[in-house]
């Protein structure tokens, strides 16, 4: 777990770099941020990955010019191409976040679109501020001890910086 202190200096590290890539893995959310870095994967295959990556397990949502492009229960939502059975985190394709994804991943490839402003309040709540109009919310989750969000340094040593809810 990271202090405050330590968070918002985390998160700093995000302004001006590109918003690369979103999806997700389960339930939860992974957004990528400045360039590719070579990584070598669990399995000792060379692959690539975002230089920051943010993982969010609490609640979230993702704004295009103020109005809701994309939050935490479209993952809980069956795709409208869904044939078959919907499982909550289940197959990527499956839910309504894979289709909103799926177009704004084709414009950050073509438009690189920055990270204007970070702010991070006392309870983790965290908001990211991106060019045309993108607007990144995460919304802390009060169960105590839960892991709300986690920003992964992959250029350097695999740094991680933990917001995790804390006792009352």
């Amino acid at each position: 777990m990271s202090d405050l202190p330590e968070l918002r200096a985390a998160v700093r590290l995000l302004i001006g770099k590109k918003f690369s890539r979103i999806g997700r893995a389960g339930t939860m959310l992974w957004l990528g941020f400045g360039i590719d870095v070579p990584w070598i994967d669990y399995k000792g295959t060379l692959t690539h990955k975002s230089e920051l990556s943010l993982d969010v397990q609490s609640e979230w949502r993702i704004l295009s010019n103020a109005s809701v492009f994309t939050t935490r229960a479209d993952i809980n939502s069956p795709s409208s191409n869904l044939v078959g059975q919907f499982k909550p985190g289940g197959a990527i394709g499956s839910a309504t976040f894979d289709e909103r994804v799926l177009d704004l991943n084709r414009i950050l490839e073509v438009n690189p679109i920055r990270v204007l402003a970070v702010a991070i309040e006392a309870d983790l709540a965290l908001h990211i501020e991106c060019g045309n109009g993108i607007v990144i919310e995460v919304l802390p989750n009060e169960v105590d001890q839960y892991e709300n969000w986690r920003l992964i340094q992959f250029f350097t040593d695999s740094r991680h910086y933990v917001a995790m809810t804390s006792g009352h």
